[in-house]
């Protein structure tokens, strides 16, 4: 009998925790790091994301001027709350690949079908995004909360 009273208990405390923390409409935040100068030109793909993924919401971090970008970003990393999916500055692109701070994109890339032949294999760190004052490299942080889901916001900015 004392042995049926704690496995109830044991179920009703199970229970009552999942209720507690599963929160009703789960937001996923996904946090996009970019300079205020950033050319990215996405209004449109931003809501086109928002409409098929309505459980993700997007912050943006765009008051750091270009100028204190890659210390801004820098920092971000070694505090550990650097943004999900990020532009990288193309003078830092081995160094952040080097640091481990990039995560590979190449099995995503392979689940879409974006990959190409043999280079489809190699490891693949960031989209190139092409901008009406040129390309900007733009990669996803080895420690994103989500990765498809952020995969899924970087390609909607490449087309």
């Amino acid at each position: 009998m004392q042995k049926k009273l704690v496995l109830l208990l044991c179920v009703f405390s199970l229970l009552l925790a999942a209720v507690y923390y599963i929160p009703r409409g789960y937001q996923q935040t996904i946090v996009i790091g970019m300079y205020a100068e950033c050319p990215l030109e996405a209004t449109e793909e931003i809501a086109v994301f928002r409409t098929e993924h309505p459980n993700a919401s997007l912050r943006m971090t765009n008051d750091i001027t270009k100028a204190d970008y890659n210390e801004w970003l820098a920092r971000g990393f070694l505090a550990g709350n650097e943004p999900d999916v990020f532009v990288i500055p193309h003078e830092d692109f081995e160094k952040y690949i080097q640091l481990g701070a990039l995560q590979d994109l190449s099995p995503l890339m392979n689940k879409h079908e974006l990959g190409t032949g043999a280079a489809a294999n190699a490891p693949f760190y960031a989209l190139t995004i092409n901008t009406s004052q040129g390309d900007i490299l733009m990669g996803i942080s080895s420690r994103a909360k989500y990765p498809r889901l952020t995969f899924e916001l970087l390609k909607t900015f490449q087309k």
